[in-house]
C-alpha cells in the first residue's frame, strides 16, 4: 500500500542512471520501500549541520538523501551515492 509518493530530481535521476545495475536495482527496491514507510528504522536518520532538515538512507555503500514534507505526504529524493562521496555532492547541492 502507498502512502506516501516519492519523486526523483533531476539530479538524482543522473546519480541513479551513473550506477552499475545491481546498485540501481537496489536503490529503486529501496525507493520503493520509502512508498510505504518515508523513515524506515535504522537505515534512516536525520542529517545535521548544512543539510539539516533533510534526511539520509543507507543501501549498503550507498546514501540517498531527500527531504519529506508531512502535510502532502511526499518524499523528495534529491542526491544518490556513494557514502564517501555523498556529503560533499549534498553539501554542495544545498548551497545552490
Amino acid at each position: 500500500m502507498t502512502v506516501w509518493t516519492v519523486t526523483l530530481e533531476d539530479a538524482a535521476l543522473r546519480d541513479l542512471s551513473k550506477l552499475a545495475k545491481p546498485e540501481r536495482r537496489r536503490v529503486i527496491d529501496a525507493l520503493r520501500k520509502l512508498e510505504e514507510d518515508a523513515c524506515p528504522k535504522p537505515q534512516s536518520r536525520p542529517l545535521k549541520g548544512d543539510l539539516a532538515g533533510a534526511r539520509r538512507l543507507r543501501v549498503g555503500e550507498l546514501r540517498i538523501g531527500y527531504v519529506l514534507d508531512a502535510s502532502a505526504r511526499s518524499v523528495t529524493v534529491w542526491a544518490i551515492g556513494h557514502r564517501q562521496r555523498f556529503y560533499e555532492i549534498a553539501t554542495a547541492r544545498t548551497k545552490r
